[in-house]
């Protein structure tokens, strides 16, 4: 929990004994938890009214004898006092409300008198109230009109604190020096203090500390010596212009204010894992400094920029340290979740309030006037925040550069494609999202699509963990489709698989929905060109409401259709398969496409009803199997992964029925990066211990 400043002054003023709800001067008085013992109140600008209705005599009869010891004038206890209507309503340290007027059950009060746990049971270490002294005090509080006028007087008083009042400009004073405003005050207290400016600096003294200040870097010889030689009377202004005007200005500015919000390109805690997609928000706020962004823009963009078209600038809710290994225990995700929140709000109120609100975590401020209720209140504010990628809106200009860059790459690549060696016995997968792969296969979007889906956890047909059978393959397709709204005959989306041999096609895309077309087609386009389309012949049509052996019923949810047979193929680099529109439905989806390689003519001529794929990845023993080859090196590469950083326990490479890649036997491993950790070492990935 963040800390609180260590020491500060009492603030009450000497205070006078008072019976019982008698009228008399205000106490200085705010928040806190309800029974702690810090005393620490904050100055109140408004007198008790002396016309306050005091309680019935039954009532102050019952808070003498069992209250007022610890929560009257005197003692005041957490900063509670109930020896009057207006000091009750006020509370104490505890932020709870210990009188709502008209709500007895909504009373603090009542809840603390009328515990079961004789450790939260007020008064303490007592017996009980009496049923019929409770009875009273509920009366007493539910009588709204009883309350009338104390309320009214707390509403009329406000927070004299410091950091509320109001920005004002003060007069500039007349100085017998004259020069810039500020240095009119600066001249003011030395005068005062009877001391006189230090001389100016020489020029190079100058120059070197403009620099250092406004772009943390020392000023180059050439730039001092221009400098230096520059006769103008407004050198040093057009100096200083010159450094502002700099992209290294906000360089330098940014530095500062990322580390007062705890800005990180990592995660921290003990796995402390990159953040790939946090420089957007750092060169965000170089450009707001390097632009002369308005402050209030500044606050309001980081604070709720997805409010007003400025998302990247809401990377301040999240710039700070992030746990993600989520614990397995429920209570303590809570906490973990908790604390997320704490950072967002701890830092929002250090840098845009200078209040410590973090202390008002676990019981009212001591030192400032924030209640444990006002920080709740503030938490709830970002509640709906959570720590997670998101995609950046680009401008219409970026948007139209990126394509063209897409439209380049992907030339490219074809034309690379000749020259790129692939294994003609590998299965190739090509996810609808996987808009670029590792090497250079993917999928193109003609079309923006309208939306994705994913699919329902679950192992039943078409869900997410669908285990497969014998009939048909495990769900391989990622989690979920892409859709776009179907228009007859239009191209949506192309497969540039660089294949080069035989393979058999397997599609498959997103069903179970009645919405979507029962003719959509998929075509081998020859030389991969869109705009041509004399050389295409079919490879298939499918109906998208169903499976794709074409049974089943359609629910009205996402389910993944598994592979569709789609043929025997001989494929070339140039080659790509299209995926057009139906005449019927109203949605078109696209998912996994697979391509298995064909390695003799008995595979070519059988008809399987699924693809040769093994389940999924789990984190248990996984096993790949391909033709023997003669190699002195094996590369192992993982080329994505469905949440964080890969950890491999062991590596093992059978030649027959002998591992050789023991370490033991000879054989050594190498790796591009290392997780740094006692217990995670590279020498451990081929030890033949698992665990």
């Amino acid at each position: 929990m963040e800390q609180c400043p260590a020491q500060a002054h009492d603030q009450r003023p000497a205070q006078t004994d008072k019976a019982a709800f008698e009228p008399g001067e205000q106490e200085l008085m705010r928040i806190g938890s309800f029974f702690c013992t810090t005393t620490l109140l904050t100055l109140i600008t408004a007198a008790t009214t002396a016309a306050e209705t005091p309680a019935p005599e039954a009532v102050r009869s019952i808070l003498r004898e069992h209250c007022l010891d610890c929560h009257g004038a005197d003692t005041a206890e957490s900063n509670l006092r109930l020896d009057s209507n207006l000091e009750a309503l006020r509370g104490g340290d505890s932020g709870e409300t210990v009188i709502a007027p008209g709500d007895s059950a909504g009373s603090y009060l009542i809840e603390r008198v009328t515990a079961a746990d004789p450790s939260r049971r007020m008064p303490p270490d007592s017996d009980p109230l009496p049923d019929d002294a409770i009875q009273l005090l509920k009366n007493w509080i539910d009588d709204a009109d009883a309350w009338r006028e104390a309320e009214a007087t707390l509403s009329e008083q406000t927070v004299d604190h410091w950091s509320f009042q109001p920005v004002t400009r003060p007069e500039v004073p007349h100085t017998a020096a004259a020069g810039h405003p500020i240095d009119a005050f600066l001249n003011r207290k030395l005068d005062e203090n009877g001391l006189t400016m230090s001389q100016p600096a020489n020029r190079r003294r100058l120059i070197r500390r403009l620099f250092l200040v406004l772009h943390g870097l020392p000023p180059t010889p050439e730039e001092v010596e221009r400098f230096l030689a520059d006769e103008r009377p407004d050198a040093w202004e057009r100096l200083v212009d010159e450094a502002l005007a700099s992209p290294r200005y906000g360089e330098r500015i940014a530095t500062q204010w990322l580390d007062l919000i705890r800005f990180g390109e990592t995660h921290g805690f003990e796995t402390n894992r990159e953040r790939p997609g946090a420089w957007p928000f750092r060169d965000w706020v170089v450009e707001a400094f390097n632009s002369d962004k308005p402050y209030d823009q500044f606050v309001v963009e980081q604070i709720a920029g997805d409010a007003v078209g400025a998302e990247i600038g809401t990377g301040f809710l999240v710039a700070g340290p992030y746990d993600v290994v989520k614990g397995q225990d429920e209570q303590l995700r809570l906490m973990q979740r908790q604390d997320e929140l704490a950072d967002m709000i701890n830092t929002t109120g250090t840098a845009f309030l200078g209040l410590t609100l973090g202390c008002a975590r676990c019981h009212n401020h001591k030192f400032d006037p924030v209640t444990q209720t006002d920080y709740y209140s503030v938490q709830a504010v970002f509640a709906g925040v959570n720590h997670a990628e998101r995609a950046i809106s680009l401008s219409q200009e970026d948007a139209e550069l990126v394509a063209t860059l897409d439209r380049e790459i992907a030339e490219l690549n074809r034309a690379l494609a000749k020259f790129t060696a692939r294994p003609v016995d590998a299965r190739l997968l090509i996810d609808d999202r996987a808009t670029t792969g590792p090497s250079g296969a993917g999928v193109q979007h003609l079309v923006k699509p309208a939306g994705t889906a994913d699919y329902p956890s679950g192992t039943d047909r078409g869900l997410a963990d669908d285990p497969g059978d014998a009939d048909r393959a495990p769900n391989i397709s990622q989690g979920g489709y892409t859709w776009w709204r179907n228009e007859p005959g239009r191209d949506v989306a192309v497969y540039r698989p660089l294949a080069n041999g035989r393979y058999r096609v397997w599609i498959s895309w997103g069903s179970g929905w009645d919405s979507h077309t029962q003719d959509a087609t998929y075509l081998l386009d020859d030389d991969g060109d869109t705009d041509t389309t004399s050389d295409r012949k079919s490879l298939a049509v499918v109906d998208q409401q169903r499976f794709a052996d074409g049974s089943g019923d359609v629910p009205g949810k996402p389910l993944w259709s598994g592979f569709h047979n789609s043929g025997v193929h001989n494929l070339t680099p140039q080659q790509a398969i299209v995926l057009q529109c139906g005449d019927t439905g109203a949605g078109i989806t696209a998912d996994a496409l697979l391509l298995e390689p064909i390695r003799s003519e008995e595979t070519a001529a059988s008809d399987p009803p699924r693809p040769d794929v093994r389940p999924a990845l789990t984190t248990k023993r996984n096993v790949e199997q391909f033709t023997p080859v003669i190699a002195r090196y094996v590369r192992f590469t993982i080329h994505a992964t469905n949440g964080g950083q890969p950890c491999i326990d062991e590596l093992e490479i059978f030649a027959g029925d002998t591992n050789v890649a023991l370490a033991s036997t000879g054989a050594t491993a190498s790796s591009s990066g290392d997780f740094v950790h006692p217990l995670h070492k590279l020498e451990h990935i081929n030890d033949g211990r698992y665990g």
